[in-house]
């Protein structure tokens, strides 16, 4: 018999941060071009945050920690405000009985301040932030860290708001339910 396990995103999904992002933007192109000094924020079409994987594999841990570093004390600093999903929240209060998880792009510390806020803060059996991984969504490493701990007969099914999100369920083979605001 399979187990359900569910694994949601956060910024998007539980709740919705109040944050400008374009300072965020030009701010780790900066930190690429310490390492990319040609690198251009003209990326025709692309998002910044995409090369982040990319450069990573190319330039390492040293590149990963100033971009997660630099992505905590932003958020820590920028984010005016936050919406709860209500919906979404009362689903995972709900839900006593069954494993959830929490696998999101943002900082450990934003997390571990808004949860709490949420009513959330015991009921994710793991929390897997940026700062847990060196690859963010899409790269499935995140579920890595949450299948380790659970059955190969396990049924997943990660829920978030995003393509990256949906992305990061297809590369880890489990199925994914996008979500909208509120």
């Amino acid at each position: 018999m399979k187990n359900r396990v569910y694994i949601y995103d956060f910024d998007g999904t539980i709740c919705d941060l109040i944050i400008d992002w374009t300072e965020w933007h030009k701010g780790l192109g900066n930190i690429y071009r310490e390492f990319v000094p040609d690198f251009d924020l003209d990326l025709k079409g692309q998002k910044v945050h995409d090369f982040q994987n990319i450069y990573i594999k190319q330039f390492g841990e040293i590149l990963r920690k100033k971009i997660a570093d630099y992505n905590a004390e932003y958020e820590s600093r920028m984010i005016t405000d936050y919406h709860p999903h209500t919906g979404i929240i009362e689903v995972i209060t709900n839900m006593s009985d069954t494993k959830k998880y929490l696998w999101t792009a943002n900082s450990k510390k934003t997390i571990e301040k808004y949860l709490p806020l949420l009513g959330l803060e015991h009921a994710f059996s793991k929390l897997i932030t940026r700062d847990d991984v060196t690859y963010i969504k899409p790269d499935p490493q995140g579920f890595d860290l949450i299948s380790i701990e659970n059955p190969s007969e396990t049924d997943y099914l990660f829920i978030g708001d995003s393509p990256h999100d949906e992305q990061a369920a297809k590369s880890a083979k489990i199925n994914f339910r996008y979500v909208t605001s509120s």
